[in-house]
C-alpha cells in the first residue's frame, strides 16, 4: 500500500530553530578550528567539540541535509582517532565540516523566491 506523499513541510516550523542552532554550531568550531591551528586545544574544549559534531549528524539528517551528516560523521570518526591519526586530520575535517555547514547554513538565509 502506497501512502500518500504530503505537499507540505512537516519541519517547516522547526527550520528556523535549527538554521540557528547551526549557525551558533559553526561558529563554535570555527573558534575550535582556530585553536586547533594553534595548537591550543584542552580536554573540555575537544570534549565539547565532539558533542556538537555528534548532534550534527543526526540533527541534518533529519532535515534532510545528508552531506552534512556525512560530513559531521567524518569529523566525529576524526575526533575517535585523534590519538592514533593526530590533530591534521581533525583538523581537514572540521575545514570541510565547516565548508558543509556554511552552504546549508546559506540555504536558509536565501530569500523565498
Amino acid at each position: 500500500m502506497t501512502h500518500p506523499v504530503p505537499s507540505f513541510d512537516p519541519l517547516a516550523d522547526l527550520r528556523p530553530t535549527y538554521a540557528e542552532r547551526l549557525r551558533a554550531r559553526i561558529a563554535a568550531l570555527s573558534e575550535f578550528l582556530h585553536d586547533a591551528r594553534k595548537g591550543n586545544l584542552d580536554d573540555p574544549e575537544l570534549s565539547e567539540s565532539h558533542r556538537c559534531v555528534h548532534s550534527m549528524i543526526s540533527s541534518a539528517a533529519i532535515f534532510g541535509h545528508p552531506e552534512l551528516s556525512r560530513a559531521a560523521r567524518a569529523a566525529e570518526q576524526a575526533f575517535e582517532q585523534r590519538s592514533d591519526i593526530g590533530t591534521q586530520p581533525l583538523i581537514n575535517r572540521i575545514e570541510t565540516l565547516l565548508a558543509t555547514a556554511n552552504g546549508v547554513l546559506d540555504i536558509y538565509e536565501k530569500p523565498n523566491d
